[in-house]
């Protein structure tokens, strides 16, 4: 199995997460990439109305929905460290390493911190796999329960041709930008490197969304819209 150095070569600078953001000197630090997408591109989103007009928004309370995507990204980080896999107790890490298993992606690292200084923005990804069939680069981003994705409140903003401005559209948006971060990190990486969303719901069931049929693509547009808000 290929290391993520073998195969991207070292990052520009190896940036580290201090109180949930990077520093970069100077007295500045990044912003989130959430937090940037809701600020710039989804202003007007409101998922407190979405909450109390429609069924599909029930679910975990915040605290344990937060409780619980914790616990999933622990348990794939200790699938990137080698742990066997046959031990884990959730249903949602075990059903999301089976099907990345019949796909041969192998994994390189997670929670892994990306940047880009000039934007000021930073992240930590998912997950960074390696296609082993097609020898591609993927930047995952896990999403669990959202059965409330497709709800929307308008348009996004910046985004051409408009979309609705739906939690889907923003987890491909957040998609997008971590893959631009990493490419911005790992320059030297000559392989080709494709987004990839999940969504798992709490019975284990696995939805892969690609790059490929995404509703946006990353563009000019939106990195001006995220220099001009630097």
């Amino acid at each position: 199995m290929s290391s993520l150095k073998e195969l991207c070569g070292n990052p520009v600078k190896q940036y580290l997460f201090k109180n949930r953001s990077v520093y970069f000197g100077n007295k500045t630090w990044s912003r989130g990439v959430t937090t940037t997408i809701k600020k710039i591109f989804s202003p007007t989103y409101s998922f407190s109305k979405l909450k109390r007009t429609s069924k599909y928004t029930r679910g975990l309370t915040k605290q344990k929905a937060i409780r619980r995507g914790h616990a999933i990204d622990h348990t794939l980080q200790r699938w990137v460290e080698g742990y066997y896999t046959k031990r884990f107790k959730l249903i949602e890490p075990k059903a999301i390493i089976k099907e990345f298993e019949k796909r041969c992606w192998s994994p390189l690292a997670s929670q892994l911190v990306v940047a880009w200084p000039v934007g000021r923005i930073a992240t930590k990804l998912d997950l960074v796999l390696h296609d082993t069939k097609q020898n591609h680069i993927l930047v995952v981003e896990i999403k669990s329960g959202c059965g409330y994705r497709y709800l929307y409140n308008g348009n996004m903003l910046h985004i051409t041709p408009t979309i609705d401005n739906c939690a889907l559209h923003q987890h491909q948006l957040q998609t997008l930008i971590g893959t631009q971060l990493f490419k911005k990190t790992y320059p030297k990486c000559t392989l080709p490197i494709r987004s990839v969303l999940v969504y798992v719901s709490l019975q284990g069931t696995v939805d892969i969304i690609e790059e490929s049929v995404f509703n946006t693509t990353y563009s000019k547009a939106i990195e001006r819209a995220l220099l001009r808000t630097v």
